[in-house]
């Protein structure tokens, strides 16, 4: 294939044989932003790992309609990087999912806690969550969309450590670990199949007795930096140096 500069959305339901139709959603973006007309050459992904080389053969009405010319599929690695963040305020919901989901993060685990902002698990989000990070799978031409799944307070997290060989806990702490030298120990132990979960609090931070939860279960505490930074600010720079140790992602 050639190199795109973007990839769009298809769904799979709207592929019949080597003809699509994309959504009329996508096609207001790919006509009105990205100046898509009959004839073009575009590539789309249907979030499943499926990376489609599609021309435009219809431009005129509500929906773009084209012909596939050619199909790939991207196979999903061994390695993965999750991230566990708070319930909080949806600006900064939203700006976490967007960044990590171009970093590489494939699933999202939102959690409620004592100090998180809002009531719930936030799954009534889900739509808007996944939206914001299809658009972000988009930009960042990644062929799989990120999953989502919405937790009930620490305990709820804490079941969730099992399925992870390391699970990182952003904490501002005396006993915390140099995020940069764990991370340079995963790297040196990185293998085909590692996964890691990152942790990140509220704004305010963990409650003592949450926090000695997290690390019986197994989570590693560790800083970057001696200042404490923002949930959000924390969620890109843990993510971002477990990824760099797993070039598998």
């Amino acid at each position: 294939m050639t190199t795109p500069f973007t990839y769009f959305y298809l769904d799979s339901r709207s592929i019949s044989g080597e003809h699509v139709e994309f959504s009329e959603e996508e096609s207001r973006h790919m006509k009105k932003v990205c100046r898509v007309s009959e004839g073009d050459v575009v590539h789309a992904t249907d979030g499943c790992g499926h990376v489609y080389r599609v021309t435009v053969h219809s431009a005129a009405k509500r929906t773009l309609v084209g012909r596939i010319d050619e199909q790939t599929h991207v196979p999903i690695g061994g390695q993965s990087c999750h991230l566990a963040f708070p319930i909080t305020g949806e600006q900064k919901m939203d700006w976490v999912i967007e960044k990590c989901t171009e970093l590489g993060i494939s699933r999202f685990l939102v959690f409620s806690c004592e100090r998180s902002i809002g009531s719930g698990a936030g799954s009534r989000k889900r739509d808007r969550h996944m939206r914001i990070a299809c658009a972000a799978m988009k930009q960042s031409m990644r062929a799989y969309l990120p999953e989502f799944e919405y937790l009930d307070g620490i305990g709820a997290l804490i079941e969730k450590f099992g399925v992870y060989q390391n699970v990182l806990l952003g904490h501002l702490g005396d006993s915390s670990r140099n995020l940069t030298e764990v991370a340079v120990k995963l790297s040196d132990a990185a293998c085909e199949s590692m996964n890691a979960l990152v942790v990140v609090g509220p704004e305010s931070g963990f409650t003592q007795p949450e926090s000695s939860m997290l690390t019986a279960a197994g989570a590693l505490p560790v800083v970057f930096g001696r200042h404490r930074l923002r949930m959000e600010t924390a969620a890109v720079v843990l993510s971002a140096a477990v990824i760099q140790c797993l070039p598998g992602i």
